[in-house]
């Protein structure tokens, strides 16, 4: 693994209970005020997570760590309007049931700054899916693109304002973090 790029910690009720200054750092960075230290700590794990589903399945990784005491990680994606994050996520449990997460900066790619994943652009009222793991967004029913692919396809460089992002997971990226569960 490369650098670490941060992490925080839960208790055993899945409270946070600490984020390191990289969390902070990177918060602030990005337009995250809502994620700063004291807007996360002693909250439920779930309150940072966007989607349902997403909910869920974190929730059932966690007790696969809990359960086997057993170190995971998997792949996921951090993406900026400017780059590409590739990134490794490990849950590593510790003891009274508490579990570290450390997100690890695999690689970055810059790009031309892509103004769908910028969340200071102005949205209309219309919604298009983003899996909160790969970053593909959802064209059509059971097609996920690359960002740049699905502006081009679904002709969003054509509309203002942009659509609103809602945040889901692809089949893919579910079916690649269920295999961490068994």
């Amino acid at each position: 693994m490369d650098e670490s790029y941060t992490s925080y910690l839960i208790n055993k009720k899945n409270m946070i209970e600490s984020v390191d200054d990289g969390w902070v750092s990177f918060a602030e960075k990005n337009h995250g005020k809502e994620l700063i230290n004291e807007r996360v700590v002693y909250r439920d794990i779930n309150a940072v997570i966007a989607c349902k589903k997403c909910q869920e399945l974190y929730d059932m990784l966690i007790e696969s760590v809990r359960a086997k005491q057993k170190t995971i990680y998997f792949p996921f994606r951090c993406d900026s309007p400017e780059a590409r994050r590739y990134m490794t996520m490990e849950m590593a449990p510790l003891h009274q049931k508490k579990i570290l997460f450390t997100s690890y900066l695999e690689k970055e790619d810059r790009r031309t700054p892509l103004a769908l994943l910028d969340i200071m652009t102005a949205r209309s009222d219309e919604i298009i899916m983003i899996c909160s793991w790969c970053k593909r967004i959802r064209a059509e029913k059971d097609i996920w693109l690359e960002a740049e692919e699905a502006v081009e396809k679904m002709l969003l460089f054509n509309r203002s304002p942009l659509p609103q992002l809602s945040h889901g997971i692809c089949p893919s990226c579910y079916d690649l973090l269920l295999q961490k569960i068994v």
